[in-house]
Order: C-alpha cells, then structure tokens, then sequence
C-alpha cells in the first residue's frame, strides 16, 4: 500500500507481517487528531453514512477531546496544503477564471489537472444535509473560493470535501483499521 508522497502521513510505509510501526500510528494521531479552535465556523454538509464512518474512526482511535469536525478540518487543510495539490488547483482557478472570455481555456489544463478535477471537482446530486461537520471559517471560505472559482460541473463544498475525506480513508484504510483494532485491545 502506497500513495504519493505527503498524500497522508505513514501511508507511504508499507506495513510488514507485524502491522504498522508505533512511529506510523503516532505520525498519523498527531497530523490527524490535533486539536484547533474551529470559531469562528462554517458548515459543511456530509451524508449520514460518512459521518457515521468519521464518528466511528473518530471515537475509537481520537481519544476523549477529539471530534468529527477537527478530524475533517485536519485531513482537507493537509489535503489543500499538500505540494502536488496546490498547483493543480492554482491551474484549474486560472483556467476557469480565464473560461469566462476564452471558451476554450479549460481546454488548455494539463492532464493532471483533469485528473483531480474529474476525482475531487465534480457536481453530483447526492444529498448531504444529513449531517453538518463543523469546519474552521477560515477553511471554510478557502473550500468555498475554490469550488466558486472552478465551476466545471457545479461542484458543492460538500462533494468536494466528501471526495478528499473519501479518498484519505481509503488511502490510510489499513493503518486506520490496526489503529481501531488496537484500540479496541487496549479497552478490553
């Protein structure tokens, strides 16, 4: 199990027979479960299945003051600060803003671009007033100038953070697993 550098912290080591080193599962706590003054917040909304999948992950391996909110707010804002990411969406906000005087502009993004337009920036239909996740103002106006600023296929915060939280759980799946079974052994 690999991923692209800095994608999320310890994924890039491959866990052995023996799982994950303590190393990898402090890395990932202290990245992912470090606490922030969310006030002034925004919402954004999230369907009741993710959220039940967050909370779970979120109770057994967060401790006692951790929340979906600050889990959340941690993986986008690495997400958005991530060295292969920022250009991207530096490139699509160009694009687009240029599309309004040049039909043709969008046409012009690299592959990569479209890539993560495609996997992150797409519109769906799904409803996500389910549950609201409480996010930092501040990242809050930061997803929602992006997602402005790319309109392509009417994306929504909520979808777009849906595909980073997607994509980030997926990614880290076996290491969050051996967290929660760990867990899970040290309350028995």
């Amino acid at each position: 199990m690999t991923a692209r550098t800095n994608a999320n912290p310890g994924v890039e080591i491959k866990a052995d027979s023996t799982g994950y080193p303590d190393e990898v599962k402090r890395s990932y706590r202290e990245t992912f479960f470090t606490r922030h003054n969310l006030k002034p917040y925004k919402y954004v909304g999230c369907t009741m299945s993710l959220w039940q999948r967050l909370k779970r992950i979120v109770t057994n391996i967060g401790g006692e003051r951790a929340s979906v909110g600050m889990y959340v707010q941690n993986i986008v804002a690495y997400h958005l600060e991530d060295e292969d990411v920022k250009p991207l969406i530096a490139e699509l906000s160009a694009a687009s803003r240029l599309s309004d005087t040049d039909p043709k502009a969008m046409d012009g993004i690299s592959l990569d671009a479209k890539k993560y337009q495609a996997k992150y920036l797409m519109g769906d239909m799904v409803n996500r007033k389910e549950r609201e996740i409480y996010i930092s103002g501040e990242l809050g106006k930061r997803l929602k100038r992006i997602v402005l600023d790319i309109d392509g296929d009417r994306p929504t915060m909520g979808s777009y953070v849906e595909a980073i939280l997607i994509e980030h759980l997926d990614a880290c799946a076996d290491l969050i697993n051996e967290m929660t079974n760990d867990s899970k052994r040290n309350t028995v």
